[in-house]
């Protein structure tokens, strides 16, 4: 990264929130040097989502298609979202509507539907336009639509006993899907990722190297466990790794 000037550190100084470059005035103690690492902070922001967006997309797939599978062998259906088969699954993604819940429109589907969170996204007007999306979605639409969110949210905690119902998941459907690891660690893994990616999105301060080094290792180690040559691909190519070695 080129050495700024004192007065393009100055400009990024004053384009910035007082309290939120004090963080790096603090960390350096130098306007210049200060403005340099934020402006490396961007970039390890931009490293992390990637690679932390690419573990989300293998992590929505291989949860998706162990799902499938397992919801037609349960006598459902490969739509398990829309059509979960009426076992642990659907207490999951489908509960029972209480009764004290009302629509306010014919149509409205129940907010702690899976369905429900997958089609407010897809739906989403486009800003500007006033336009959304008008073809029904698929089954695909909807599983790229739900959030990282929701798919840490169906993995059992590590604290989880053996009658909990993601445990049962778990058990049933989704460890086929992981390979040489433990339910624990994905569950960290995938969690970690999540929380730093939901930082990244934000270009809040990303200053402790250690939490990077760990992102980039547990990004690396959940995309192993559910594909070994993708996951060889990526850490290759990441370029986290060489982003903290540049740290100003």
């Amino acid at each position: 990264m080129p050495r700024l000037t004192y007065r393009a550190a100055r400009q990024i100084e004053q384009a910035i929130p007082a309290a939120r470059f004090q963080t790096y005035r603090q960390a350096t103690g130098d306007v210049i040097e200060a403005a340099q690492l934020y402006l490396w902070n961007i970039q390890a922001a931009s490293a992390v989502t990637e690679l932390t967006g690419l573990a989300e997309v293998l992590l929505r797939d291989t949860i998706d298609t162990c799902l499938r599978t397992w919801n037609v062998n349960s006598g459902g259906r490969e739509d398990w979202i829309v059509h979960p088969a009426p076992t642990v699954l659907k207490h999951l993604v489908r509960p029972d509507v209480p009764p004290s819940w009302h629509p306010r429109r014919a149509g409205d589907l129940y907010p702690q539907w899976w369905e429900k969170k997958a089609r407010d996204n897809y739906d989403a007007r486009r800003p500007g336009t006033g336009s959304s999306a008008r073809t029904p979605p698929t089954h695909d639409d909807l599983v790229a639509s739900l959030n990282f969110g929701s798919w840490t949210s169906i993995l059992p905690t590590p604290q989880a006993g053996r009658n909990n119902n993601r445990v049962r998941i778990w058990d049933a459907a989704l460890t086929s899907g992981f390979t040489g690891v433990r339910r624990e660690a994905v569950y960290r893994y995938a969690h970690e990722l999540r929380w730093m990616r939901n930082r990244a999105a934000h270009l809040r301060p990303m200053l402790n190297t250690d939490d990077l080094w760990a992102t980039h290792r547990y990004a690396i180690r959940l995309l192993r466990s559910m594909d070994t040559d993708f996951a060889q691909i990526i850490a290759g190519q990441a370029v986290l790794p060489e982003i903290i070695k540049a740290k100003p």
